[in-house]
């Protein structure tokens, strides 16, 4: 057995999926001199907004995508067990008893008015033993493929987390620019139409000239356009980060 034993290629147990969590290798463009270093993958602490990693921690746990990648890996990683299982020995046992009692009739005994009978006990233990001698590294092959796909799903579901929060962290951009956009817009507006006031007050007053009103009234029109616009943009950050946040814009 020890000989046949020697004739595995892998131990059982002996390959362990990577941990996807230890952390991210940027490539080295996107470092100084002085090497790069792992990227956490809750990167965006490092920004000290608590708004923000309220809204990222919301996301990643309302998206259903992520979800099933986590079950996937529990599954793959319940295989792994089970694969590794198998290189080892099983041992079952059992245990029983039963009591007997046997009447003899038509078999008196003098001087007993009875029935002659016996009674006996009987004990029984079992012990199997299985074991599946990898001689031609088949469940060691197993054992590595199921090792390679807990690895694949973790880094699949690593990846998505981070991209998730990637797009929550941009879409929180997108609306805090939305909103400053909007301001600037508005305020645009209303120096356009003080403008425009003033204008036409002075042409109402004879100093005043017809294409300063003209060109009053198109910086007005441009400025509630671009408002327009501005506004448009911001609900549709809205609508993005519900979206990504899992629930309705109007509670956003």
């Amino acid at each position: 057995a020890a000989a046949l034993w020697a004739c595995q290629s892998t131990p059982p147990g002996a390959v362990q999926p990577k941990d996807p969590g230890e952390g991210i290798q940027p490539p080295p463009a996107w470092s100084q001199s002085g090497g790069a270093a792992p990227l956490s993958l809750n990167y965006w602490e490092a920004l000290n907004s608590p708004t923000l990693e309220g809204l990222i921690q919301e996301g990643l746990a309302a998206n259903p995508s992520l979800a099933a990648m986590g079950l996937r890996v529990e599954q793959a990683a319940a295989y792994l067990d089970a694969t590794i299982g198998q290189q080892s020995p099983a041992v079952s046992a059992s245990l029983s008893a039963a009591r007997r009692r046997v009447n003899y009739v038509g078999l008196p005994v003098p001087g007993s008015s009875g029935v002659l009978s016996s009674t006996s006990s009987q004990l029984s233990l079992g012990v199997d033993v299985v074991w599946e001698l990898d001689l031609w590294g088949r469940l060691a092959s197993a054992e590595r493929g199921a090792v390679a796909d807990v690895e694949a799903l973790g880094y699949d579901a690593a990846a998505a987390r981070i991209s998730l929060a990637g797009q929550i962290a941009k879409a929180a951009m997108t609306l805090v620019e939305g909103d400053e956009s909007t301001r600037l817009a508005t305020e645009a507006l209303a120096l356009a139409e003080q403008i425009q006031a003033n204008e036409r007050r002075l042409l109402s007053g004879g100093s005043g000239r017809a294409e300063s009103v003209l060109a009053a009234d198109a910086r007005v029109q441009s400025a509630k356009a671009i408002l327009a616009g501005a506004q448009r943009a911001s609900a549709a950050a809205v609508n993005r980060m519900a979206s990504l946040l899992g629930r309705p814009a109007g509670t956003l």
